[in-house]
C-alpha cells in the first residue's frame, strides 16, 4: 500500500471530548426518572462525590458507583435503557470538535473512541454514528444479570494505551495517529499518538 493511500487514525476520548458532558453521570441522571432507582442513589452518593472530587481512584469509584446502581439488573433491561438514553439525550457531538471531525472525514480518516465509559453505552452511541468504532470498559454479566463488577480493567489512563497496543498490532497501516482528550487520564493516549491534543478552556492545545 502506498503511503499516500494509508488513512489516518483518530483516537477520541468520549466524555468531555467527543461529547461535551460526562455521559456516565448523564446516564445515571436519566435512569433516576424511575423513582425505584432513588434508593440506589443513596448507596452510590458517597462514591459519586468521591469520584467528582477525585478522593478515590477513578477505577475504584466508578466500579462502586456502577455496582450500587445496577447490580442485579437484567442485561436486557440495561441494554434497552442505553437505547432509550440516547433517544432522549441526542447524539450531537461536542461543538469544540465538530470542525475537526468534519475535516478528518474529508480525509477519509478512521475514528476510534477510547473511553472509560461502559461498552453498552458507547455501543448504543456508535450504532447511531456508524463512523465510530470503540474501546471501552466492559461490564460483567452472569446468568443474564449485571454483577455490578467490570469484566475488564477500567479503560482509563495507561489502560487506554494497553488496549490500543492490543487493538492496533500493525501501526504502519496508518499514515498517522492523532488523539484527542480533555483530562489527565487521557495523557498516556495523547503521548502514544503521533500528535496529541488536549481540550483546555474550550480550545485545543497540542501536547505532542
Amino acid at each position: 500500500m502506498q503511503e499516500s493511500k494509508k488513512p489516518k487514525l483518530v483516537l477520541l476520548d468520549f466524555d468531555g471530548t467527543l461529547m461535551d458532558s460526562d455521559i456516565f453521570l448523564d446516564f445515571i441522571a436519566f435512569r433516576l426518572i424511575d423513582y425505584r432507582m432513588w434508593w440506589r442513589l443513596l448507596l452510590a452518593l458517597p462514591y459519586i462525590v468521591a469520584y467528582k472530587l477525585k478522593l478515590m481512584k477513578n477505577d475504584e469509584a466508578k466500579e462502586k458507583v456502577f455496582g450500587a446502581f445496577f447490580k442485579g439488573e437484567s442485561e436486557a433491561y440495561f441494554l434497552n435503557s442505553t437505547e432509550q438514553f440516547w433517544y432522549h439525550h441526542g447524539t450531537d457531538i461536542n461543538p469544540a470538535i465538530v470542525e475537526r471531525i468534519s475535516d478528518y472525514q474529508k480525509e477519509q480518516a478512521e475514528f476510534l473512541i477510547v473511553s472509560a465509559n461502559f461498552a453498552p453505552i458507547i455501543q448504543s452511541f456508535a450504532s447511531r454514528n456508524y463512523r465510530f468504532d470503540f474501546l471501552a470498559t466492559e461490564i460483567e454479566v452472569i446468568d443474564g444479570k449485571l454483577s455490578g463488577r467490570f469484566a475488564s480493567l477500567n479503560c482509563h489512563g495507561k489502560e487506554k494505551v494497553r488496549r490500543l497496543d492490543i487493538r492496533i498490532f500493525n501501526r504502519e497501516q496508518y499514515s498517522a495517529v492523532h488523539a484527542y482528550g480533555d483530562s489527565a487520564g487521557d495523557l498516556p493516549m495523547l503521548r502514544w499518538a503521533d500528535e496529541g491534543f488536549m481540550l483546555t478552556n474550550g480550545s485545543w492545545r497540542k501536547i505532542r
